[in-house]
């Protein structure tokens, strides 16, 4: 495999969730797809002031991207390990303005 690691990344607001990674689709092409469910992160950051759309978006983007890092690399899914990252990026960045 090539070290080349590139993600696309898809609106989709027909996922139950704020973003999915299709696995596995980064061994299936050169690139690994990331789907974004728009309509849900917007929805949310409205609803819950404390959160901006830009939070959600890097949120999501890298908790999918971390997925698709783990089958790069092929580790093992992890959802905690993935949710550990995204909670110690977000403590570490949040007095500050994304």
């Amino acid at each position: 495999m090539k070290n080349n690691f590139k993600i696309q990344v898809v609106k989709n607001d027909e996922i139950d969730a704020f973003g999915a990674y299709a696995s596995p689709s980064i061994k299936k092409n050169d690139f690994g797809i990331v789907l974004f469910n728009l309509e849900a992160n917007l929805e949310t950051s409205l609803e819950h002031k404390d959160i901006s759309f830009k939070e959600m978006f890097v949120e999501t983007i890298m908790h999918e991207v971390g997925h698709a890092l783990e089958e790069f690399y092929d580790l093992e899914f992890d959802e905690e390990r993935i949710e550990r990252i995204t909670e110690s990026y977000r403590k570490k960045y949040e007095n500050e303005s994304i």
